[in-house]
């Protein structure tokens, strides 16, 4: 517990930092979606007072992790134990840390997501290595403006989606670009290439810069549905936090604030199954007047049979988002044990197909 950002209130109060990830199929009518893994984001101090973690129940293997370390640790747990993704993405505290790129590139897990406007690259590699600001890295936002990489390209339309206020459509520009790898001494440009993505809105003005480690045929329309499939994220702590009381936790231990956050997780698999049960009887129509097969997706361990799982979803992704938890004081029951973790449970259950999935901190 501490006094610290808190995204939730939109200032620092004493709050507690979670982070989780979830996972979703990001189907638009039907969507599926649960958290696979959740952990504490312990700060610095908390971490080097260890008696101060200790009369508070922190095991002594709970340290101090930067955010973008704990996602690493948890898609790299959640895939080791079945779990398959197709895509990640993530809001800009993630996708401006190239050390956070790295991890995905090791873990050979694609993904996209937001940029500062001030996060640094190198349009084109400098042919040597020099002190001088002609052969610096560049700011996102000045190479969009004035790179020839990107002034020498026409704004491209995608249309995301459609959303029941008219189509979602954003306006483009491309480039291949290298990050910044500062693990050595001196900062140099990567190796290898990285998709910069420039997209403006049409109606607002609203400027993004995403940055992704996908491949160079990569297909940009669903690069940019990737991009901004967050809503579910924010649709599950939504949920959450009205049906299964996710951010109500009154608690004074780790274990029984990680039995909380396990207990309502549970409840809204069984919720987001149940649902997706119920409503995939029906055979829906979309928009463009085209029939939608049916979907069953119970999985097989919870009562339906093989023959009729639902298949492998085409897309997947991994968001991250930051969500906080203010303190207030109260008694709580503190009890040992913390379950079973939702990706040991969906491996269990056979469904850890891929699908689009998020971080949170909460």
């Amino acid at each position: 517990m501490k006094r610290q950002w808190c995204g939730e209130r939109g200032k620092k109060e004493n709050c507690v930092v979670g982070q989780h990830l979830l996972y979703t199929d990001n189907d638009l009518h039907n969507p599926f979606t649960c958290v696979v893994a959740s952990d504490l984001f312990l700060p610095q101090d908390w971490a080097n007072d260890r008696e101060r973690c200790k009369a508070a129940g922190i095991p002594d293997d709970v340290v101090y992790r930067p955010k973008w370390q704990i996602a690493v640790d948890q898609v790299e747990e959640v895939v080791g134990d079945g779990v398959r993704f197709s895509w990640l993405t993530f809001d800009e505290e993630y996708g401006s840390v190239p050390a956070f790129w790295f991890g995905l590139d090791r873990l050979g897990q694609r993904g996209i997501g937001e940029v500062r406007a001030n996060s640094r690259c190198w349009p084109t590699r400098p042919h040597c290595r020099s002190s001088q600001a002609a052969h610096a890295s560049k700011r996102v936002d000045n190479v969009c403006r004035r790179s020839g990489v990107f002034t020498k390209k026409k704004w491209r339309a995608v249309t995301i989606k459609d959303t029941t206020r008219g189509p979602m459509v954003w306006e483009i520009k491309t480039a291949r670009v290298h990050l910044v790898d500062a693990s050595g001494p001196v900062s140099q440009p990567t190796d290898r290439k990285y998709w910069l993505i420039l997209a403006r809105n049409p109606a607002t003005g609203e400027i993004k810069y995403f940055v992704s480690n996908a491949s160079a045929t990569a297909s940009l329309q669903e690069l940019l549905e990737v991009a901004f499939a967050r809503w579910h994220v924010e649709k599950w702590f939504e949920r959450a936090k009205q049906e299964a009381g996710f951010g109500a936790f009154e608690v004074r231990t780790y274990t029984s604030l990680i039995r909380h956050w396990l207990s309502s997780r549970l409840a809204m698999y069984f919720l987001a199954a149940e649902t997706q049960r119920l409503r995939g009887g029906k055979i829906q129509r979309s928009r463009s007047s085209r029939w939608l097969m049916p979907r069953t997706p119970w999985p097989p361990c919870c009562g339906s049979s093989p023959a009729t799982r639902r298949p492998t979803s085409p897309h997947a992704v991994v968001t991250i988002r930051t969500a906080m938890k203010r303190h207030t004081e109260a008694d709580a029951s503190e009890e040992d044990g913390q379950g079973e973790s939702s990706a040991a449970i969906l491996q269990r259950c056979e469904y850890g197909h891929a699908g689009w999935s998020s971080w949170c901190a909460g």
